[in-house]
């Protein structure tokens, strides 16, 4: 799944600005937010060096998952 999200959603690694990926290799944020929730309760029960691959990608995603899914309200200083 982390290989999955780094190739389908490259943004969370800073390589490809998303505006240059096609509309449907995009993944919605409530889709890599779930994903990353599975991710999280899957980290007790991998190796140590996938646990920390899910850390970065979770670090990583942070960010773009809180500017996509907050609505911004216009005219509010």
């Amino acid at each position: 799944m982390v290989k999955f999200l780094q190739r389908r959603c490259p943004p969370i690694l800073g390589k490809v600005p998303e505006e240059q990926l096609p509309k449907a290799a995009q993944l919605p944020p409530e889709t890599v937010g779930t994903m990353l929730t599975c991710l999280q309760l899957c980290i007790p029960n991998v190796q140590q060096e996938l646990q920390e691959a899910i850390y970065n990608v979770i670090a990583s995603c942070q960010t773009l998952i809180l500017t996509k899914t907050r609505p911004t309200i216009t005219g509010i200083a």
